[in-house]
């Protein structure tokens, strides 16, 4: 999908399409946990799979009868394996695309440090109801679409990159809050809320823009670009969701310590 984007609009006008894509792509993940806990309360475990499948199907469906191929075969593109990790060596060679992967790598992460280790800070900790807990996640993840779209509207007036930067600085500076009011105690409740729904916001802002930035200088292999911006995403934010779900005791302290971490390597970056 991120692809055929580069495929179909400048790069100008591809952080704006990004952040209509973020509707989707950044609210799914977000949802996924809280619309497959209701499932497999009312349904059971069955029910998952069968989700997954009526998913598939109707994809496969859409994809069949609707997406239109944006690039043209190439016969000078091989898929002989030396020339595919050929192509992907060159990539990770690429300073201008690894600065933009790394750091949606780093805002996934922070995003997946969340997704891991929420459940267990507001409904143990902090004692929310499944139904609370449902409203609070939804909530942030709002944010998060919202703020997507806003970046669609401001991309037209605003460089990317700078709103990449005051994106991480709000970020890094939310985080440090949330960090420190897990450690001493401040704010309670809302002293993590708040915060927190900043951190998602400012990754609304981060994720289209990095997107059509590191895609920007690849036309030809905009597929081989999709596919390892993808890989860096998800493996990241993979360690950090496998990490955080391990801890228990000091969830709180951990999940905004790492978010807090992700925000400043992204800034460094």
């Amino acid at each position: 999908a991120r692809a055929v984007v580069r495929d179909v609009y400048l790069p100008q006008d591809a952080a704006k399409i990004y952040s209509y894509l973020m509707l989707v792509t950044g609210l799914a993940p977000m949802l996924a946990p809280v619309l497959g806990g209701y499932i497999l309360m009312h349904l059971g475990w069955k029910a998952i799979f069968l989700t997954l499948a009526i998913i598939g199907i109707m994809s496969a469906l859409l994809v069949k009868f609707w997406l239109v191929d944006s690039y043209k075969k190439d016969s000078s593109k091989s898929l002989a394996p030396k020339e595919v990790v050929s192509e992907y060596i060159t990539l990770l060679k690429h300073r201008h695309f690894m600065a933009h992967a790394t750091l949606i790598g780093f805002a996934s992460a922070g995003m997946f440090a969340y997704i891991a280790s929420s459940p267990f800070v507001f409904m143990n900790f902090f004692g929310l109801s499944v139904t609370q807990y449902g409203w609070l996640f939804g909530a942030t993840a709002m944010a998060f679409v919202l703020s997507a779209q806003i970046n669609a509207r401001l991309v037209k007036k605003i460089d990317e990159s700078k709103l990449i930067f005051a994106a991480l600085t709000v970020m890094s500076a939310s985080a440090i809050v949330m960090f420190f009011g897990a450690i001493l105690s401040i704010g309670g409740f809302y002293g993590i809320a708040l915060p927190l729904i900043c951190i998602m916001s400012s990754i609304g802002f981060i994720m289209p823009n990095a997107n059509a930035l590191a895609m920007a200088p690849f036309s030809t292999n905009a597929g081989s670009a999709s596919a390892l911006l993808g890989t860096i995403q998800f493996s990241m934010a993979a360690v950090s969701a496998m990490a955080l779900g391990t801890i228990r005791e000091a969830a709180l302290v951990s999940m905004s310590g790492v978010m807090a971490l992700c925000g400043f390597v992204a800034v460094g970056i």
